[in-house]
């Protein structure tokens, strides 16, 4: 009867391929790839038969098949095989930086162009920042690794929307054709990427081969809550912050009257520490402010309240036709109101 199942079990392994690839699968069963094991009666060794298998879910086979038989170099590692999908992802994402920055130069004086440009720079320099992110975990345990596969899924599905909201920022057709040709090759391994994780994860997670505990897998966020409706994930800290009308004490407060540490909400914003732990509570005191806020990438975790929404008002004179896209209008406090009086456009 155990022979039966363990032939059973490998069968069904070699039958899915692709778990050639993410591990070594030995005659003892001992320690495979990293703190790995799989029982099987056979060695199966990355060729170009399992990379075959492994581009088999993704759209873009004969990229995929191309880069990842030079990536991955004969590997058994699935670390290193995993490393090797999002490196891949990675460089074409920075060549595409390299070659999108001449795009529209030429009409680099018209604001709407010129704000195009600015966004794709910023989201291609966010898209490889999630990526190296990737490569960092890959660094890591195997069964942190795979059991975090649906975070992987969601920054692979973040590098892609961050491609197309950049081509889709210029209005000159041509310009858009031209960057949604720089971008092809990083897109295409890009959702080869998404495809051979989500994958190796779903097969991994089904098979259940001692790399998920119960309390690793992840469950739909609609099934995490609490007896009082809040996310599980979320920390007590917060739910307190959403609950109660009580305003928490700021780290810095900002005064049009010079009461404050800063007369701007940019200024405070600015001020905010490198990698300041927590959240950063910045109070805006009554007045009214006349400027674009920008909140850098860097500075997370901020929360900002005024003293009501007649009280603490932002204003700004700014439209599309100056170069202000949608993904730069973000809202992100509460107990303030914010105006444009810039004139609409047909």
């Amino acid at each position: 009867m155990a022979k039966a199942l363990l032939g059973g079990l490998s069968a069904i392994l070699v039958v899915a391929v692709v778990v050639g690839v993410v591990a070594t699968v030995t005659r003892s069963g001992k320690k495979a790839g990293d703190n790995f094991t799989v029982p099987g009666e056979a060695s199966l060794a990355t060729s170009g038969k399992s990379v075959k298998s492994l581009c088999a879910p993704t759209l873009y086979k004969e990229s995929c098949e191309k880069t990842l038989s030079q990536a991955t170099n004969g590997t058994e590692n699935p670390k290193e095989v995993f490393h090797s999908v999002a490196k891949v992802a990675l460089e074409s994402v920075q060549t595409a930086v390299e070659q999108s920055k001449s795009i529209g130069e030429a009409k680099a004086s018209d604001s709407m162009t010129e704000s195009a440009r600015e966004d794709c720079k910023k989201l291609l320099e966010d898209a490889a920042d999630d990526l190296r992110g990737m490569l960092e975990m890959a660094g890591g345990d195997i069964k942190v690794l795979f059991s975090r596969s649906d975070d992987l899924e969601t920054w692979l599905t973040g590098v892609m929307t961050f491609m197309d909201t950049c081509v889709d920022g210029f209005v000159d057709e041509k310009l858009k054709a031209d960057m949604h040709s720089v971008l092809r090759n990083a897109t295409e391994l890009s959702s080869n990427a998404l495809a051979i994780t989500n994958s190796l994860g779903g097969i991994l997670k089904k098979m259940d081969l001692g790399m998920f505990s119960k309390d690793s897998r992840r469950r739909l966020l609609s099934s995490e809550q609490d007896e009082k409706g809040w996310p599980v994930w979320m920390r007590s800290p917060e739910r307190k912050l959403l609950a109660s009308g009580n305003q928490p004490k700021p780290n810095a407060i900002v005064a049009k009257d010079g009461s404050g540490q800063f007369k701007s909400i940019q200024q405070a914003v600015d001020a905010v520490p490198k990698g300041h732990q927590g959240r950063y509570v910045i109070y805006v005191k009554a007045g009214l402010y006349d400027e674009i806020v920008m909140v850098p990438k860097d500075k997370v975790n901020i929360f900002m309240y005024g003293d009501g929404p007649k009280q603490s008002r932002v204003t700004g004179r700014k439209s599309f036709a100056d170069g202000i896209t949608t993904m730069k209008t973000a809202t992100f406090c509460e107990q303030m109101f914010f105006t444009n009086y810039h004139h609409l456009i047909n």
